[in-house]
């Protein structure tokens, strides 16, 4: 029951977990050979294998290629080093074209006060109108002289 505790224990090797255990046996030295007397950049693709490799599902492990290099950025301290995104580079030319004033907005203007007010102006017209014109017809309309309402059924 204690190897399936999500708590480590307190480090003593008596209280650590199976997990643990392992890990410290052999994934710390696995990781202290594969990083030791490496640049920045085949650091960050040994961080970026075991990164992959431990998340959760299924972990396909694709090759790095020059075009997919930018995936291991994160693990890159120097910003000189880092790889192009195309990804940033797509967003950052669709930012511009979007903010270029010279293009043509497409749809209507926006409109100004004084149309809103015009607007408003002639929707209160319409309403107060057909308000008006329904409360005239109540009046006008016959009370019980239609030969229908007169009729006893």
């Amino acid at each position: 029951m204690a190897g399936s505790k999500v708590i480590e224990g307190d480090g003593s090797p008596e209280h650590e977990t199976k997990r643990a255990s392992i890990v410290r046996r052999f994934g710390i030295p696995s990781l202290e050979q594969r990083l030791v007397n490496k640049d920045e950049i085949q650091r960050a693709k040994v961080w970026w294998r075991e990164s992959v490799a431990c998340s959760e599902g299924e972990s396909e492990i694709s090759g790095l290629t020059p075009e997919n290099m930018y995936v291991i950025n994160p693990f890159i301290v120097t910003e000189s080093l880092k790889f192009k995104d195309p990804r940033v580079e797509r967003l950052t030319v669709a930012r511009d074209v979007s903010q270029d004033p010279s293009l043509k907005r497409r749809g209507r203007p926006a409109k100004g006060r004084a149309e809103k007010r015009a607007t408003n102006a002639a929707r209160m017209r319409r309403f107060r109108a057909t308000k008006r014109k329904a409360t005239v017809t109540l009046k006008s309309a016959p009370q019980g002289s239609s030969p229908f309402f007169c009729q006893r059924h």
